[in-house]
């Protein structure tokens, strides 16, 4: 079976499927999934394919990694840093390129168990605490480097400037005030 999640022309999708020989009864497209069920749907299936062009961070990626699916993705963006190992990547605009590396997962055990366990270690480098940690050590690393110069007060380092309060209600707030 064929889930494809996201926003597409659901006829076309169809239409393009049955051309390429895929029984339409295989194929299910939704074209949102609910942040509830998401780890539910990473957790069972055989594979997941993030062909993605433009990523953010790539959190799908590192999302189902985390419930220890198995995971190819493009190799763009910054989707190779999150996923960690370039065997399972591939170039977005490729389709057989791509077709070629799920094959590979899907009908290589011993690859498809290796990336099930190497998921979870490499989805824990990108949580909030370990970023959290990383941005800390850096702060830290600058602060150290400021001292040994002589210069460890960021106030030291700006301009005087002069400072304003503002105290008003906001939106969702009722008020005639948080109106405008």
């Amino acid at each position: 079976q064929l889930l494809i999640a996201g926003q597409r022309d659901r006829d076309r999708l169809y239409r393009r499927a049955a051309d390429l020989g895929v029984p339409t009864e295989q194929l299910v497209y939704v074209p949102f999934v609910h942040e509830g069920d998401l780890q539910a749907l990473y957790s069972i299936c055989g594979l997941f394919v993030c062909p993605s062009r433009h990523e953010g961070f790539g959190l799908p990626v590192g999302e189902a990694m985390a419930c220890a699916a198995p995971v190819i993705c493009s190799n763009t963006t910054s989707l190779p840093e999150v996923i960690g190992r370039d065997d399972v990547t591939f170039d977005p605009e490729d389709p057989d390129e791509m077709a070629a590396v799920m094959r590979k997962v899907l009908e290589n055990p011993a690859l498809r168990d290796a990336s099930i366990a190497y998921g979870p270690g490499q989805a824990a480098r990108f949580t909030w605490q370990a970023s959290a940690a990383r941005a800390w050590d850096a702060l830290e690393a600058i602060h150290q480097e400021r001292t040994q110069r002589g210069v460890a007060r960021l106030p030291a380092l700006l301009p005087k400037r002069r400072s304003l309060a503002y105290v008003s209600p906001l939106p969702p707030q009722a008020s005639g005030i948080a109106d405008y």
